[in-house]
C-alpha cells in the first residue's frame, strides 16, 4: 500500500521537477513554504489530496536536493533546514526561497 500511494503521488503531482524549481527561484518564500505547510486546497477528493501531497513532498525533496547538492550542512544553528528557511523568511518575506537559501 505504502507503494501503491508513493507511485499515485508521484504520478498525480502536476509540477515536474523544473516547475517547483521556477517556484523557488521565483515566488516569494511564504508561497514555497506553503506548500509545505498547507498542501491542502480545500478539494476533499482523492485526486486533490494526492496532488497536495505530490507538491508537498516535491517542495520539501527540493530543500533536500539543495542541501545535498551543497555538500554542507545548512541549517546553522536552526533545528533543521526546513526551520531555518521558515525563520528567515519571516524576516525576510519578500525575498525567494531559493534567494535564503543561496545565503546559507
Amino acid at each position: 500500500m505504502r507503494y501503491l500511494t508513493a507511485a499515485l503521488t508521484l504520478l498525480a503531482t502536476p509540477l515536474s521537477a523544473h516547475e517547483m524549481q521556477d517556484n523557488f527561484a521565483n515566488k516569494r518564500c511564504g508561497d514555497v513554504l506553503a506548500l509545505i505547510d498547507s498542501p491542502d486546497s480545500g478539494d476533499k477528493s482523492v485526486k486533490a489530496l494526492v496532488m497536495g501531497a505530490g507538491k508537498m513532498a516535491m517542495a520539501f525533496g527540493y530543500l533536500l536536493g539543495f542541501e545535498a547538492a551543497s555538500g554542507r550542512e545548512l541549517k546553522g544553528d536552526s533545528e533543521t533546514l526546513l526551520t531555518r528557511l521558515r525563520n528567515d523568511c519571516a524576516a525576510s518575506p519578500d525575498k525567494t526561497a531559493l534567494d535564503l537559501l543561496s545565503s546559507f
